[in-house]
């Protein structure tokens, strides 16, 4: 039985509908409520949660806060989501001698380089990398049984909390869309975050992976490719990051490389899917 912590997200709501096609699946939620989905708060003890742990294989971990913004604003309610909360939770996962999967980011990185790999010299410069920094520091060396996903930015045309979706549907609202040429990330298809996700589960190769695409794109690019492929109207105006105002500073090159998990698991993420006629504006 795999236990996913935090369905309410974009990537847990997904794998919780994914894996049941290979495993009995329980999920925990602040506010969903159906079949095999229990009522949990992950700032809550483990503990208060009342399943069959003897029948648990795996637990995935992907409740967490991840808008940037709001780790800013308050940096202390989202210290312990994001990494007190967590490493309570494992501490007890490894009593148990479960194995777990959890999720870090891409803004472990300041952006000044890109191209990172697993062993790139991290620095963020934002309270969300420096948390998911922290944590990634402190599992790779308290529990061997931890699968740690440094994860980019997830393009998905179905799936509404996607950074993929909210861009397409602002295209679609606005007549004139500002898009930063100055930067850049490396997204994956949510499906590829499925398909290594199940392969993980199965091979038990423990460690920190970078889970992103293969395509690096600039926001302008993005914006050009969903306006052609999806047959969008808008007009596409190129700007700079730091015309956004924002509450952090940007990481401008959060692109990232991903042959360690070619290597490990013999699986390359394909390109974005951008799919043609299949969304009407």
């Amino acid at each position: 039985m795999i236990l996913i912590i935090g369905i309410d997200g974009l990537l847990g709501n997904y794998l919780f509908k994914e894996l049941k096609n290979f495993y009995s699946v329980i999920g925990t939620s602040r506010n969903l409520v159906g079949k095999n989905i229990c009522n949990y708060d992950i700032l809550n003890p483990i503990s208060s949660l009342q399943i069959e742990w003897e029948k648990v294989e795996f637990v995935i971990i992907a409740a967490a806060s991840s808008n940037v913004g709001f780790c800013e604003l308050e940096p202390n309610l989202s210290n312990e989501v994001n990494f007190i909360a967590p490493i309570n939770i494992i501490k007890e996962l490894k009593k148990k001698n479960i194995p777990v999967i959890i999720f870090s980011s891409e803004y472990v990185f300041n952006g000044k380089n890109g191209k990172y790999s697993e062993q790139s010299q991290k620095s963020p410069n934002t309270n969300y990398g420096l948390q998911k920094s922290k944590l990634e520091d402190f599992l790779i060396h308290f529990y061997e049984k931890t699968i740690i996903f440094r994860i980019s930015k997830i393009a998905s045309l179905r799936h509404q909390k996607s950074f993929f979706y909210k861009m397409m549907d602002e295209m679609v609202t606005n007549e004139i869309y500002s898009a930063a040429t100055d930067q850049f990330f490396t997204p994956i298809n949510i499906e590829d975050c499925g398909k290594i996700i199940l392969k993980a589960i199965k091979a038990e190769e423990y460690g920190l992976f970078n889970l992103c695409g293969v395509q690096n794109f600039s926001r302008y690019s993005l914006a050009l490719a969903l306006k052609t492929n999806l047959k969008i109207k808008t007009k596409i105006n190129k700007c700079s990051i730091l015309d956004i105002n924002l509450t952090y500073d940007v990481p401008p090159d959060l692109t990232m490389t991903c042959e360690k998990l070619n290597n490990i698991f013999k699986f390359m993420p394909g390109k974005l899917n951008i799919v043609k006629n299949k969304f009407k504006f």
